[in-house]
C-alpha cells in the first residue's frame, strides 16, 4: 500500500544508517537469479544501486573480471530501469571476502538451494548470514519475486533470538510501507502447559506476550497486527499465516552456534527459507537460548 509522499528509502537495521547498497554475490556454480529478481523490484522501491560481488580464489573460478562484466551487461539489459555495480574480489574464502566487503550501510541478497542442510560447506547464503554483522535476504529454491512487497511477517515466541528480527522487520516494514504482522505458533506441548498454568491460578495466556509486543510497537505509530496460530511446526504455521495475508518478506531470528545446536536452534529460519515463496530476512542474534513456553 504506498502512499503518496512516502518516503522511499531503504530500511536502516543499525540506528542512523540506512540501506543505500544491495549486494548479490555471484559465482560460477551459484545460481543468482532468484536473487537478483528479488534485489531489483527493492532497488526500484529504495531508488539504489546493485552491486554484484565475485571473489577470486585461485581455484579455477568460472567466473572472471570478463565474465562478471558481461553478467553486469545482461542483468542492465534485463532490469534496466536498476543500476548495476560490480566488485571483483580475492581471498582463500569467498564467504569471509564478501562479509569483509560490506558495511551496514549494505543489504546482501543471496540466493540458496541448500536451506535444509543448514551450515553446509557449499551453502554460501547461510554462511553469509552466520557471518555478517547485518541481516541477510535469503532467497531459497521456491522464492517468488511477486512476494516482495506485502505485509512484512515476523515470527516471535518470546525468546532473544527470535526477538532480535524484532527492529529489523519493523525497519523492513516502513521501508516497504507496509503493514508488520507478528505470528506465534503455539504448539500442543505450550497449550497443555498454559492450561496447567491457568487450572494453578496463573493469569498465563497465550496471546499476552504477543499483545504487549504488538502495543508497545502501536505506541511507537508502527502499523502492527498480530496472531496466535495453533500448529506443532511453526514453519507450516508461519507460512500458512503468510499465504493467507499474500505476505512479503518474512523475518527470522537465528544464531551462528557451531555443530548439532546450531542446525537445532537455526531449524525455523532455515526452514522457512526452504520451504518459502517469500524471502527471509535472516537476522543473527548470536548466542543460543532456548524458546519460552510460558507466553
Amino acid at each position: 500500500m504506498n502512499s503518496v509522499g512516502v518516503d522511499r528509502s531503504g530500511p536502516a537495521f543499525r540506528e542512523g544508517v540506512v540501506v543505500d547498497e544491495l549486494v548479490v554475490p555471484i559465482a560460477g556454480k551459484h545460481r543468482y537469479d532468484r536473487a537478483a529478481a528479488v534485489a531489483t523490484r527493492l532497488a526500484e522501491r529504495w531508488n539504489t544501486t546493485i552491486r554484484l560481488i565475485h571473489v577470486l580464489t585461485g581455484d579455477g573460478d568460472e567466473i572472471d573480471a570478463d565474465r562478471l562484466a558481461k553478467v553486469r551487461r545482461e542483468l542492465s539489459a534485463q532490469y534496466p530501469a536498476t543500476t548495476f555495480a560490480s566488485s571483483l574480489l580475492e581471498g582463500d574464502d569467498p564467504v569471509a571476502a564478501i562479509v569483509d566487503a560490506l558495511d551496514d550501510a549494505c543489504l546482501v541478497v543471496v540466493a540458496t538451494d541448500h536451506a535444509s542442510q543448514w551450515g553446509d560447506e557449499d551453502s554460501v547464503g547461510e554462511r553469509i548470514a552466520l557471518a555478517a554483522k547485518t541481516p541477510v535476504l535469503l532467497c531459497g529454491p521456491k522464492v517468488d519475486s511477486e512476494h516482495v512487497f506485502g505485509p512484512v511477517v515476523v515470527g516471535l515466541d518470546g525468546s532473544p533470538t527470535a526477538e532480535a528480527g524484532l527492529e529489523p522487520a519493523v525497519s523492513l516494514a516502513r521501508s516497504l510501507d507496509t503493514r508488520l504482522w507478528l505470528v506465534r505458533a503455539v504448539d500442543s506441548l505450550t497449550v497443555e502447559h498454559i492450561r496447567r498454568l491457568k487450572a494453578s491460578g496463573s493469569s498465563a495466556s497465550e496471546s499476552g506476550y504477543l499483545l504487549d509486543v504488538a502495543e508497545r510497537l502501536g505506541d511507537r505509530g508502527i502499523d502492527v497486527g498480530w496472531e496466535i496460530v495453533h500448529d506443532d511446526d511453526a514453519v507450516s504455521a508461519i507460512l500458512g499465516f503468510a499465504a493467507n495475508q499474500e505476505a512479503g518478506p518474512i523475518v527470522a531470528g537465528t544464531h551462528g552456534d557451531e555443530g548439532l545446536s546450531r542446525r537445532m536452534f537455526g531449524s525455523t529460519a532455515m526452514g522457512l527459507v526452504e520451504s518459502s515463496r517469500y524471502p527471509v530476512l535472516v537476522v543473527n542474534a548470536g548466542g543460543r537460548d532456548e524458546p519460552q513456553l510460558e507466553p
